[in-house]
């Protein structure tokens, strides 16, 4: 597993998970991954500031891609 949340972020994001869930989450994987406490607040803050459209466009592009690839 890696320890980026941004792949995880843009998924939910776009799938219109509360902020909660997605802190939720976020602690699961850290206990998995044995991550410290902080790192799920600052992830946890930049998924609030993640625009939804900007998911979708994401999703898309990448759907996209793996279709062509």
């Amino acid at each position: 597993m890696q320890s980026d949340v941004a792949g995880i972020a843009v998924i939910c994001r776009s799938l219109d998970i509360r902020a909660e869930a997605f802190t939720d989450v976020l602690k699961l994987r850290a206990r998995r991954l044995h991550l410290h406490v902080h790192s799920i607040d600052y992830d946890a803050s930049d998924y609030t500031e993640l625009d939804k459209a900007t998911a979708e466009r994401t999703m898309r592009f990448l759907k996209l891609k793996t279709k062509v690839a």
